[in-house]
């Protein structure tokens, strides 16, 4: 990825690029990541690009490799696109990143595997000089998000919680253990769309992590576009991608003028809903 590695150079970071200096976007970037945190401002983050680009079928599931980053680099290069288009405030490569944003994969135990309760592992990382911490991956946003309130309890700055959006549950934490409603087999990692969070899912955990006062926010493994947007669009931002979400007003089925298309459309509408 010649054009990212030379976006790093430039601005001497290594990870997290903003996207106002990536991609014409609506919402410029003006600040730093640490200011705009410490303004009380949010940080919207797109991740999942291994899952996305192995559905588009780019990546191997099994090995992981990121190996498309040469192989096919235009397709990297449109998916940061189309994330930074969808509202993601930064670009991320495969690589590290300063200033340090650390978060915790919490699996089935609220703890570490070094039995560090997770709040307390996120506090003892702050006070080494994090600039943000909370958890990332594995789980749910349902599932995540109790934990996510004591990780914010027990820190004092800026959380993150970027879950993954798949509708884990209490008896099926992460997104390595959860089964397919209907055959009882386990999901991982192919099969996962069966238990995919709708948008609706997506926006309610925006909403719900916003009123938490989560800052760094932002869905990791099974992430897409259309789902960054709605993140994107709880926090308050308008990104071009906004200006194709959903509008059933002009719908022969579901808008408001559905009723002026003739009495055969009115048949087929009815018909297709089941009326």
């Amino acid at each position: 990825m010649p054009k990212m590695k030379a976006l790093a150079r430039l601005f001497g970071v290594s990870r997290h690029f903003p996207t106002s200096r990536c991609f014409s976007t609506s919402q410029t970037v003006k600040q730093g990541l640490l200011k705009r945190l410490k303004d009380g401002g949010s940080v919207v983050v797109a991740e999942g690009y291994l899952w996305e680009l192995e559905r588009r079928g780019f990546l191997q599931f099994g090995n992981f490799l990121p190996e498309v980053v040469l192989e096919k680099p235009e397709a990297v290069e449109m998916l940061h696109e189309e994330f930074a288009l969808a509202g993601s405030d930064v670009i991320e490569a495969f690589t590290v990143s300063v200033p340090a944003v650390i978060t915790l994969a919490a699996h089935f135990p609220d703890r570490t595997t070094d039995e560090v309760p997770i709040p307390e592992a996120c506090k003892r990382l702050e006070d080494q000089g994090a600039a943000v911490v909370g958890l990332n991956c594995s789980r749910g946003p349902d599932i995540m998000m109790p934990l996510i309130r004591e990780v914010k309890n027990a820190c004092k700055g800026p959380i993150a919680a970027l879950p993954v959006p798949y509708r884990t549950t209490g008896k099926q934490k992460t997104f390595f253990s959860v089964k397919d409603p209907k055959s009882g087999k386990l999901v991982y990692p192919d099969n996962l769309d069966c238990v995919r969070c709708s948008r609706t899912d997506i926006r309610l955990f925006a909403e719900d992590a916003k009123e938490a006062g989560i800052q760094y926010i932002g869905l990791c493994c099974g992430n897409s576009a259309s789902l960054t947007r709605e993140v994107a669009e709880v926090y308050g931002k308008n990104p071009p991608a906004s200006k194709y979400s959903t509008s059933t007003e002009q719908s022969f089925i579901f808008g408001d003028s559905a009723q002026d298309y003739g009495e055969e459309m009115r048949k087929l509408a009815k018909f297709m809903k089941g009326e």
